[in-house]
Order: structure tokens, then sequence, then C-alpha cells
């Protein structure tokens, strides 16, 4: 064979050899990068499973919180009606009345410690997380102005017997902690659509839209 093109074929053999060496480097970059992308992508989305996991919790237990706090004070003063038409004080040491308020108002400071530690994902919100943020300290005055009405129903209280008028403010009183609960547990409920948008949307392709001003929570609808 002509040495020229014995040449030629040889340097033919070492371009296609490094031509297919290149391809294989790429293609096992272009596989290391996808690689890592899917993993970056699987740990977003766990770490958005998990984040609405501790909010969701958290958000959904202090709505709970509310509500058990509200019942209770409706069950307060169903029985002290009852018991002020047999002249018969509500017992001092009742749980069932005091402690859902005590734990409505814990659930509330540690749903504003996770607000805080978590800020960034409510910044569009910032309406609904003022509110909730201011809400403990209101709520706690109202809570304590319907336990000062409600001395007068407690069988460890000194007092005279309750009176008619005495149950109509106890009523007020308990109206008045009942609506701000409601408040904060509405505010609570945008939070928890907020936190599904910003978690959970952008993984389910979907978003829950906010109600207006005054629209019942029922009417939210879903976006694509």
């Amino acid at each position: 064979m002509d040495p020229y093109v014995k040449d030629l074929f040889q340097v033919i053999a070492w371009v296609f050899a490094s031509v297919g060496g290149l391809i294989a480097a790429f293609v096992a970059i272009r596989q290391a990068n996808l690689s890592r992308a899917q993993s970056r992508f699987e740990h977003q989305q766990a770490l958005r499973l998990e984040l609405y996991k501790e909010l969701g919790d958290r958000l959904l237990g202090t709505q709970e919180a509310l509500v058990d706090a509200i019942t209770a004070t409706n069950s307060f003063v169903d029985r002290a009606q009852q018991l002020l038409e047999i002249s018969r004080p509500v017992a001092p040491n009742d749980a069932r009345f005091w402690d859902p308020q005590r734990v409505a108002s814990a659930a509330l400071d540690s749903l504003i410690h996770t607000l805080d530690k978590y800020e960034i994902l409510f910044t569009d919100t910032l309406s609904a997380g003022d509110s909730v943020r201011a809400g403990p300290l209101p709520l706690t005055e109202a809570a304590g102005r319907f336990a000062l009405v409600a001395a007068p129903f407690i069988s460890s209280s000194e007092q005279p017997n309750p009176t008619a008028s005495q149950l109509e403010v106890l009523r007020l009183k308990a109206a008045e902690y009942q609506a701000l609960a409601m408040v904060l547990h509405e505010r609570i409920g945008d939070l928890r659509v907020h936190a599904q948008n910003a978690l959970l949307g952008p993984l389910l392709g979907r978003r829950l839209a906010l109600p207006k001003a005054g629209e019942p929570s029922s009417t939210r609808s879903t976006k694509n």
C-alpha cells in the first residue's frame, strides 16, 4: 500500500476515534447534567412538600384551636344560662371552658413564629400575615374581658348570684371574643391557600384563588 494512503487512513481513523471520544464525553456530560438537574428537581419537590407539611399543619392546627375556643365560649354561655335558671354556678375547675382559650393563644404564638421563619413565602399576602401577627393581643384582651364578666357565674366567686342582665353582658363579651377569633380564622385560611399556591402549585400546575373581601371561602376556585 502506498505510504501516503496508509498515512491518510491512519489520520482518518484517528479523527473518527477522536470524534467518537468527544461524542462519548459530550453524552456523559449531558447525562451527568441531566442527573444533577433531576436530583435538584426532586430535592426541590421534597423541600416544598416538607415545608408545606410544617406550615399546613401549623395553620390548620391554629384554625382548629380557634374553633375549639369559640365552641367552648358558647358552651360556657349556654351552661351559665341553664345554671342561672336553677341558681347553680359553673364549676371553676371545668377545663372544658377555659383550656381551649389558652390552647388557641399558644397556637397563635407558635404560628406567628412559623410565619416569621418563612416570611419570604408570604410577601404578597402581607395584610393577612399582619392581621394574624396583630391578633393575639386583642384576642387575649377579649378573653380577659370575657373571664371578668364570667366570674359571677363561677362557684368560687364571692359575688352574689348572677342576674339576667349579667348574662346579657356575658353574651356580649363572648360575641366580641368570637368575632375576633373568626376574623383570625379567616385570615389564617387565606394564608393556607397562599401556602398551597406557593409550595404545591408549581408541583400540581394549579392555583387556588383567594376570595375577595367578604366572600366566603367556599367560593374559591382553581386556576390552571
